[in-house]
């Protein structure tokens, strides 16, 4: 018995999307977003080659960037900057990893989520 993954929600390339998006599965961008982007649940958030969002990135799960992204990324678990990524604004998540070649001009905070800094708490 094989267990289907459902597919992710596309924004295709040559999409234009003015407004702010929510996602609650596994989200790929690849054409051009004007707004808030939230991933509401674990799953990844993925900018793609040549997708560009204008706008803030919340998601409660990973977040990898290879294509464009004018605006600040919070991920509760980690940032991903792939060799094509062109970042402007504030990195904030626990785990951030940027590949050699990624266009960066940012901040970065390396911030735990709120149940690990009470896990660290609670073993010390």
């Amino acid at each position: 018995m094989f267990l289907e993954l459902p597919s992710p929600t596309t924004i295709a390339e040559g999409s234009r999307i003015l407004g702010n998006l929510t996602f609650s599965s596994r989200a790929q961008i690849f054409g051009i977003v004007e707004g808030e982007v939230t991933q509401q649940t674990p799953d990844t958030l993925y900018i793609g080659q040549p997708g560009w969002v204008q706008g803030s990135i919340s998601s409660h799960g990973a977040v990898i960037v290879e294509g464009r992204v004018d605006g600040n990324i919070h991920s509760l678990t980690q940032i991903h900057l792939l060799s094509s990524a062109t970042v402007r604004g504030t990195l904030v998540a626990p785990n951030i990893a940027i590949q050699p070649g990624a266009i960066i001009n940012c901040d970065f905070v390396m911030q735990w989520a709120k149940k690990q800094r009470d896990d660290k708490k609670h073993a010390a």
